[in-house]
């Protein structure tokens, strides 16, 4: 998994820096208590990373 390995936590925390990980296993969230954002991290059939956003986007566009 993307945020098991301590690089892609570190990238993560530069993308959204009040960013908190919740929960374990093959589906991971990330919930950014800035925005109110969830982006929601998981792995496909091919075995590559696959995200999920929900909530404000990015820059408090829509």
């Amino acid at each position: 998994m993307l945020l098991d390995d301590w690089t892609g936590r570190w990238v993560a925390q530069l993308a959204a820096p009040s960013s908190e990980r919740l929960g374990g296993g093959e589906i991971q969230v990330l919930s950014d208590v800035a925005t109110g954002s969830l982006a929601y991290i998981g792995v496909d059939e091919k075995e590559r990373a696959q995200v999920t956003q929900r909530g404000r986007s990015p820059c408090g566009t829509r």
